[in-house]
């Protein structure tokens, strides 16, 4: 096995936050640390996939297409059996972790490579990357499930193996910091796909 395929096996650091809605514990992985002014910062991921459930509703009069409105935690607990039954086929299945939703195994490459990508417009007003993974049927109601591509990262502070999400105003001064320490690591991920 080549030193390049032993550093992509080495296991990610894993840190613990409180979710915010939830307030239950969640395990992350650490993408990304940087120090500042003798404090330790991170960009932080679930260490498993991670997907969304959308409602899909008719566009208002004069929009095109479809309005998407995210789904809350009490309609994925209503619809899990519908949607384990709809992943069971790709060998995975879903579980509630805060108010995360998880998938437990992996997807089969071809998923990846024939599922669509949808670009929605985020909380921000930033179009954030889906991918399509299908449709439920919700009786009166059609629901899409959606996977975050990239996944997402969540900027927090770390003592020790405890992370807390930054306020505002602290991830407005750090946010240069986070870009540029960004800016690197996909840096060196592309010298390192260049060698293969």
């Amino acid at each position: 096995m080549s030193d390049q395929q032993d550093a992509n096996l080495e296991a990610r650091r894993i840190v613990f936050i409180q979710d915010e809605d939830t307030n239950e514990t969640l395990d992350m992985e650490v993408y990304l640390e940087l120090e500042h002014e003798g404090r330790t910062y991170a960009l932080i991921t679930p260490p498993v996939p991670t997907v969304n459930l959308f409602q899909v509703d008719d566009a208002e009069e004069g929009e095109d297409g479809e309005a998407l409105n995210e789904a809350d935690l009490d309609t994925f607990k209503a619809l899990r059996k519908e949607i384990d039954a709809f992943l069971k086929p790709w060998g995975v299945t879903v579980s509630l972790k805060g108010s995360e939703i998880r998938l437990s195994g992996e997807l089969p490459e071809e998923v990846y490579a024939d599922s669509p990508m949808l670009d929605i417009e985020g909380e921000d007003d930033e179009p954030e990357t889906f991918l399509q993974l299908g449709e439920l049927d919700g009786g009166d109601q059609a629901y899409w499930l959606l996977m975050p591509m990239p996944p997402p990262l969540y900027a927090v502070a770390l003592n020790g193996d405890q992370a807390a999400y930054l306020s505002d105003d602290e991830l407005e001064t750090l946010q240069p910091l986070f870009d540029e320490a960004m800016a690197e690591v996909e840096e060196e991920m592309e010298e390192d796909g260049g060698r293969g």
